[in-house]
């Protein structure tokens, strides 16, 4: 289950230019703003300049489960399998993108454009054969999305991931698709690369901080088709973090 961390960020870049406003003038506007070209601007302009990874990593949980606000790209991605009291069977995602534009911006402004998040919700129903998904993309503003560096809590909207007592917990629903799940690691997490540095490319920087949980026992409800399913199961969890794009050459 393991990704491929610039094959993720490119996907939290469709999906907020999939949800930028029904006309094109937005849909054009936002896949400026997050080109490449973009990307590279705002980092030279930046005051403070983000962190890199660039050494292996102590990692400390609960607290990394939080966000790492000063590294510029950063998610938390759920996947899992779900059996229904009944015998449905059901798979689920639900991923949470954090993408950083300026690390401290001019503007004081609660509107201003820190951080651009984006969402991704998707739900199977392997019985009946049905796929459904949903994105969204918000500024932080007044509350609309964000990911607080104590006592983890991510959200986009009323799409929510958080930690209690060890548990994490994942609400999401649109168009009558719900879930509402209780996560509970049976395993330590796991570090990939080098300590939880994980290298992208051949030149020094091009490298994330990455880690995993491998095996989550899962439990909760997920209404779908007007009907709600006790469930059982297990998930998947990775979060990863860093502040580099493709190097020179580099596809994905």
């Amino acid at each position: 289950m393991k990704r491929c961390w610039l094959s993720v960020w490119g996907l939290g870049i469709v999906l907020a230019a999939g949800c930028a406003g029904g006309d094109g003038e937005g849909e054009v506007a936002l896949t400026a703003l997050m080109s490449e070209d973009a990307f590279e601007t705002s980092s030279v302009n930046d005051r403070v300049s983000w962190s890199m990874a660039a050494s292996p990593r102590e990692f400390s949980f609960p607290a990394d489960h939080a966000a790492h606000t000063d590294f510029r790209i950063e998610w938390w991605y759920y996947t899992g399998h779900l059996l229904a009291d009944n015998g449905r069977r059901f798979g689920y995602q639900l991923t949470f993108f954090r993408t950083g534009l300026h690390r401290e911006p001019q503007n004081p402004s609660a509107w201003v454009v820190r951080d651009l998040y984006s969402a991704h919700f998707a739900v199977a129903d392997l019985n009946e054969e049905q796929h459904v998904f949903f994105h969204r993309i918000n500024r932080a503003g007044v509350g609309l999305a964000g990911a607080t560096t104590e006592n983890y809590s991510v959200w986009n909207g009323d799409w929510r991931a958080s930690i209690q007592d060890n548990q994490h917990r994942l609400v999401a629903s649109d168009s009558g698709v719900v879930i509402d799940l209780q996560l509970r690691p049976m395993k330590e997490p796991v570090s990939h690369g080098q300590q939880g540095l994980s290298r992208k490319g051949s030149t020094l920087g091009y490298t994330s901080y990455y880690h995993s949980l491998s095996r989550i026992d899962t439990t909760g409800t997920l209404t779908t088709n007007g009907e709600t399913f006790i469930v059982t199961g297990e998930s998947w969890m990775d979060h990863e973090f860093s502040s580099s794009v493709l190097e020179a050459g580099q596809k994905g």
